[in-house]
């Protein structure tokens, strides 16, 4: 119940901090605590970008605006991508790295073993250097 409303919340207005959420929520009758917050946000793929809370991983590759989906993400999480052999590394504005690393793995490329985020840098390695190539053009390709 309480991840529904949480749900609603950020799908009808624009909440900016875990506080004003957490003030959303008492406003609804539902007390919580910030760890608990915390959790139901990673739990529901919620992440915090420029304008606000807002949903990620709704959709994954398999469905026909997975795509579009991880272009959207790119265009407005990536401001940058540097690559060494098979490691590729993304930078974010702070705390938007988990969204772009959250995208990618659910993206389910073949070329990716996987990603690491921190706040603002994702690490993403690639099966080898040619592998890591093609992460790096496709990304390219994303944000054109």
């Amino acid at each position: 119940m309480r991840q529904a409303a949480i749900l609603d919340i950020v799908r009808t207005r624009t909440v900016k901090s875990q506080h004003g959420l957490s003030r959303e929520l008492r406003r609804s009758g539902i007390r919580v605590s910030q760890g608990t917050l915390s959790r139901d946000l990673n739990d529901l793929g919620l992440v915090k970008s420029r304008s606000g809370y807002r949903l990620v991983s709704g959709e994954s590759l398999g469905t026909p605006g997975a795509e579009s989906q991880i272009r959207r993400i790119a265009r407005e999480f990536m401001l940058s991508t540097d690559l060494a052999a098979n490691l590729l590394i993304i930078k974010t504005p702070p705390g938007c790295a988990s969204a772009v690393a959250e995208a990618l793995d659910s993206a389910g490329w073949r070329e990716l073993i996987g990603t690491l985020a921190g706040d603002n840098t994702v690490l993403c390695v690639a099966r080898s250097p040619r592998e890591g190539r093609r992460v790096h053009e496709r990304l390219d390709q994303l944000l054109a």
